[in-house]
């Protein structure tokens, strides 16, 4: 579902909703235009309709995880900047970022944190 009409469109994909809840409000709050994604596999049907300016995903989910979605958008050369948010972070984090992730977050993570990394994400992208 997207939603607002200006700024950088993030995508959020992550199987909890409460977490996709609270990130689209965190960046819709920052002029964000986001769009939400329940799982990989969702997202991978639609992604090709927007520019996607950020993705952050879930390193594990049900299906296709974040990690083999972060493989396939690399090994079809899609650059989208990637901030990983996992309760898993310190184990995916070598992984991730050698794939190119430009964050690996702690689900735990400050509004600050997620910001930072969104804000250095969206520089690499160019928005």
């Amino acid at each position: 579902m997207l939603r607002n009409n200006e700024g950088p469109l993030i995508c959020i994909v992550h199987d909890d909703d409460s977490v996709r809840r609270r990130l689209d409000s965190l960046l819709r709050s920052i002029g964000s235009r986001t769009s939400v994604f329940e799982s990989s596999d969702a997202f991978l049907r639609s992604y090709h309709a927007h520019k996607i300016s950020c993705l952050i995903i879930d390193a594990y989910m049900t299906g296709v995880s974040g990690l083999q979605l972060q493989r396939r958008l690399a090994d079809a050369h899609i650059p989208i900047p990637i901030v990983f948010v996992t309760t898993a972070a310190d184990v995916i984090r070598a992984q991730a970022r050698a794939d190119g992730a430009v964050a690996v977050l702690k689900q735990s993570f400050t509004d600050e944190e997620l910001l930072t990394a969104v804000t250095i994400a969206l520089m690499s992208s160019g928005s």
